[in-house]
């Protein structure tokens, strides 16, 4: 059962991380000022970030799967304009406040792609706290 919980989980994140990519490519190709919008951000709360009624809390192991798949989709990417998009769908502000569970990820992402050397996760994160 805790098997299927953690391939389910990384599965629903990897998928969402995905389509995020094509929808927010797409964005880039058709669209003069490519943006994020509410259902997408609904999507990586759900299935990314897990926050909905009764989700339990991740794992640690949880976590560090997500951070791969995360460290892999921003390496994967070769356009930095939908890298930057993807990064801003995970991490924007909700309102004027940061989020502390959001930020939490967000510093153990950054620390990640420090010690595997994942640059484009560096260049978004600097790009992201201009």
């Amino acid at each position: 059962w805790i098997f299927s919980s953690l391939l389910l989980c990384r599965n629903d994140s990897r998928l969402v991380l995905y389509h995020l990519d094509i929808y927010l490519s797409g964005q880039v190709q058709n669209s003069p000022s490519p943006s994020v919008d509410t259902p997408t951000l609904e999507l990586v709360e759900e299935f990314i970030l897990q926050r909905v009624p009764h989700a339990h809390l991740m794992s640690a192991l949880q976590e560090l799967q997500l951070l791969e798949i995360m460290c892999s989709c921003f390496q994967e990417q070769s356009r930095d304009a939908v890298r930057q998009l993807i990064f801003s769908a995970l991490f924007t502000l909700q309102g004027n406040q940061a989020d502390e569970s959001r930020m939490a990820l967000l510093g153990k992402l950054v620390s990640m792609a420090i010690a595997v050397g994942r640059v484009p996760i560096l260049e978004c994160a600097a790009t992201w706290l201009q």
